[in-house]
């Protein structure tokens, strides 16, 4: 995957290390690193929403400022 683009990082990081946004180039897949989404609202709140009752094998859900959608507005 060395096509690999770093779209950039949260402005408003305490420690300015995340949350970190990236592309593929060849097939425009994004990659984010982000906070951790506590259980029990992913379990009570969010699932249930999506009429579902667990997170796949393999996936997980991670939350990011709502200032970061940039990163996805403009097609890169």
């Amino acid at each position: 995957m060395d096509d690999i683009e770093y779209l950039g990082k949260w402005g408003g990081s305490p420690d300015g290390d995340s949350p970190t946004v990236w592309r593929s180039r060849s097939t425009g897949e994004y990659f984010m690193q982000g906070y951790a989404v506590d259980e029990a609202l992913v379990r009570e709140q969010l699932l249930p929403k999506a009429g579902k009752d667990a997170v796949p094998p393999g996936e997980l859900v991670i939350r990011f400022p709502a200032d970061m959608a940039e990163f996805f507005q403009d097609g890169r």
